[in-house]
């Protein structure tokens, strides 16, 4: 059954409002869930969270997981881990899906960035650009 979200508005520091793909995901840890808004990135290779969250769910984050990650124009040191993260479907249904994902030091991030690894694997997505709309199709893996 298909999932549909709404893009969501955003401001922009210009004041400008833009309508992007986001949607409610919950980021699970060790002891912890946080529900937050997670960018759908088709650019992006990996899931990215900033070290605030990660510590906060309680990932694990070694100086062997360290590595550079190279962002648009410059790269970054950052931590890559694994994360579970859980899409509310309808009528209640949850999906489980592992990811790998960077770790970014805070001043480096300022949204959750849900890349096509693992994640995009899991769905059929559709952006419907005119309607402002994120369309999930689960798959049974």
């Amino acid at each position: 059954m298909t999932i549909r979200f709404r893009y969501v508005q955003t401001d922009l520091p210009d004041g400008t409002k833009l309508s992007v793909p986001k949607v409610p995901l919950i980021l699970v840890g060790k002891n912890r869930r946080l529900r937050v808004l997670g960018l759908l990135d088709t650019g992006s290779t990996q899931c990215y969270i900033r070290k605030d969250l990660a510590e906060i769910l309680a990932l694990e984050l070694s100086d062997e997981m360290k590595t550079d990650v190279t962002t648009i124009g410059q790269k970054v040191a950052a931590w890559e881990t694994k994360m579970k993260i859980l899409v509310e479907g309808t009528h209640g249904t949850i999906h489980e899906i592992t990811v790998p994902v960077g770790v970014m030091p805070n001043d480096q991030l300022d949204e959750i960035i849900i890349g096509r690894e693992a994640f995009f694997d899991a769905f059929d997505i559709t952006f419907a650009e005119r309607r402002k709309r994120i369309l999930l199709k689960p798959h049974n893996i």
